[in-house]
């Protein structure tokens, strides 16, 4: 974190006419050609310092002064009034290449009727800058003068009445840079984080608090009231009935999906038993194993299949077959396997009912 150093000099900026837009600091390197009262120059300002600069003073709620030869600063001690010759607007502030302008400054009609007439011509700013690199890091008021110095102010007087002037302020640049240090370490932020991205992770902060459902006004009644419930939850004493060993709760589940899966694979087996007439033996190997994995699509293909005929009507219409019929005529020398007959027959019903070849029936039936 840079030190900080204060200084006040008049930078023999002219205002010109232009009353819409002054300078404050020119770019680079600057001095104060007859000294200063306060700090030792030269300082600086480049563009990345101004736009920290910016941000910085971007995030405060008053306006920068800009008064008459200093005269705030030992108003206080010396008890002289300390009127305001404008107002500076936080936000106004812009970078251009030959340096840091304020936009639109809010001149009392004195004040400008004193540029517009000549009778003020420079700015002498108060501000603070980094004491190893001279770069600018704050302003805090901005004066009018004609000299490059306060008629009747020593060096003494004036830091005196900087200190007075600085202890009623909001902003002071030790201040500053202490307060982002803290936040940094609070927020657990990087060094690098700008007072833009700072203010970008407090809203979130302000977010939270104002969203949350006890009424919380700031961080710390926030984090006490969760500590307060982390702690009754700690101290509290579960009740059984509203709780079960994870053990326990495993075993019934692995029950459960016992249970499930008996359940299915009967359900299956009713579903084929009630149709024999569309599943055949021999295709019941399918039908189960279709049934397991979607016993949707096998209720669908018994509603879809027509049951076979022959096994819908009596073929000897009530009368008792002759026992020939029983009998299966195989050639001289061969036996018939009964297996192979009952895939042959299911093969051949899958083919009719399905119009396809009969390798793929027997495919179909579970015949490899």
């Amino acid at each position: 974190m840079p030190k900080a150093q204060i200084a006040l000099a008049a930078c023999l900026i002219s205002l010109g006419k232009n009353t819409g837009e002054i300078q404050l600091f020119p770019a680079g390197k600057f001095d104060a050609p007859m000294g200063s009262l306060l700090g030792a120059g030269p300082w600086q300002l480049t563009e990345t310092g101004a736009k920290q600069l910016i941000a910085a003073v971007g995030l405060r709620q008053n306006d920068i002064l800009i008064d008459y030869e200093h005269q705030s600063l030992t108003a206080n001690k010396e008890g002289h009034s300390a009127p305001a010759a404008g107002w500076i607007k936080p936000d106004s502030l812009i970078w251009k290449d030959t340096g840091l302008y304020a936009q639109n400054p809010d001149w009392k009609d004195k004040a400008a009727t004193m540029i517009n007439a000549d009778e003020y011509r420079y700015l002498s700013p108060v501000f603070s800058y980094d004491k190893k690199t001279g770069e600018v890091l704050n302003i805090f008021s901005i004066a009018l003068t004609n000299t490059p110095g306060i008629d009747g102010m020593t060096a003494i007087s004036v830091a005196a009445a900087m200190t007075a002037y600085l202890t009623n302020q909001q902003d002071t640049p030790m201040e500053i840079d202490e307060l982002m240090e803290r936040l940094r370490y609070l927020l657990n932020l990087p060094l690098t984080t700008t007072p833009a991205e700072m203010a970008g992770e407090l809203d979130k902060l302000k977010a939270m608090i104002g969203t949350e459902a006890v009424a919380a006004t700031s961080l710390i009644d926030l984090l006490t009231h969760k500590e307060s419930e982390i702690a009754a939850l700690k101290s509290a004493t579960p009740n059984p009935a509203d709780y079960v060993p994870m053990s326990a709760f495993l075993a019934v589940q692995q029950l459960q999906q016992q249970m499930d899966a008996i359940g299915k694979e009967q359900a299956v087996a009713a579903l084929i038993a009630a149709h024999p007439t569309v599943i055949i033996p021999a295709l019941t190997p399918w039908a189960t194993a279709l049934g397991k994995q979607d016993i949707g699509a096998l209720q669908r293909y018994i509603e879809s299949a027509p049951p076979i005929a022959a096994l819908t009507a009596n073929q000897t219409q009530g009368n008792a077959p002759d026992s020939k019929d029983l009998s299966y005529d195989a050639p001289d020398g061969f036996t018939a396997d009964p297996e192979r007959v009952a895939a042959h027959t299911a093969a051949l019903t899958y083919q009719t009912r399905h119009n396809c070849d009969y390798i793929a029936a027997l495919k179909a039936t579970g015949v490899n």
